[in-house]
Formats: C-alpha cells, structure tokens, sequence
C-alpha cells in the first residue's frame, strides 16, 4: 500500500485529533501524565476569556491539541486510538488519574485492544500492536 503523504508541519502527522473539552488545562496535564506526552510550551495559547485557545500535547510520533470548550458550544467527545507498548499500565495510570476503565486488555485479531473514558468525557482506545500476528500485518 503507498499513499500520498502531504506536508505538514514538523512534529505533526497527516492525521493529528483536535479535542474541545471542559478543563483543558487539566486534560493536557492527565495526557502528559498517563501517555508519558509532552506539552509543547510555547503552543498554549489563552483567549481573551482566559481559556486555553490552542494547546499541543505530543504523544509518541502524534500531536493532539487540546481547546476549552467555549459556552454555548455542543459538548462533543472524542474518541482516540492510541497504541501504546503496554496497555494495562497505560490503564492504570488513567485510573489513578480519574479515569474509568471500559475495556481490560483483550486479544483482539492478533492485537491487544483495551478502552478507557478520562475524566473529561473521552474515550480512548488503547491498542498494543504485535507485528506479525495481527490481522491486518
């Protein structure tokens, strides 16, 4: 398979998740905590209400950004999928932080797969690929 891969700007893949969410400074913190992410400083950016604008947080080779949510916005979660080496200790820094584990790591086509809602209203799917093995290798 090859696809085109267009330009993006360093540190940025083709495809990078943009999260509105109530408390952005508190789901920046619980990424960089339960991922190992690191926020980029210099890309918070607060609006002129104070809440967070724009914010990068980078985990393994991707870049989420995170927004406050503004009043009168729809509240719209997201869903991510994020692999990861080791799920069950992904999940449980998630649980120490506030998360709420959906899904225990299960086989799943050859993969690990397991799910958690943080404590904003967001699920993330928690996968570890094993090469080789996987349906879709």
């Amino acid at each position: 398979m090859s696809a085109h891969i267009p330009a993006a700007p360093q540190g940025s893949a083709t495809v990078d998740p943009f999260i509105w969410t109530d408390d952005a400074v508190g789901l920046i913190d619980f990424l960089v905590a339960v991922f190992d992410g690191a926020e980029v400083a210099d890309a918070r950016t607060a609006d002129t209400d104070g809440l967070v604008l724009h914010s990068e947080v980078v985990i393994g080779d991707s870049t989420v950004t995170v927004a406050d949510r503004k009043p009168g916005w729809p509240y719209t979660p997201a869903f991510v999928r994020v692999y990861v080496d080791d799920p069950a200790e992904v999940l449980a820094r998630a649980e120490a932080r506030g998360g709420r584990i959906v899904t225990r790591p299960t086989e799943f086509f050859g993969d690990v797969l397991s799910r958690f809602a943080d404590p904003f209203g967001h699920l993330w799917w928690v996968y570890r690929h094993n090469p080789g093995t996987a349906v879709w290798d």
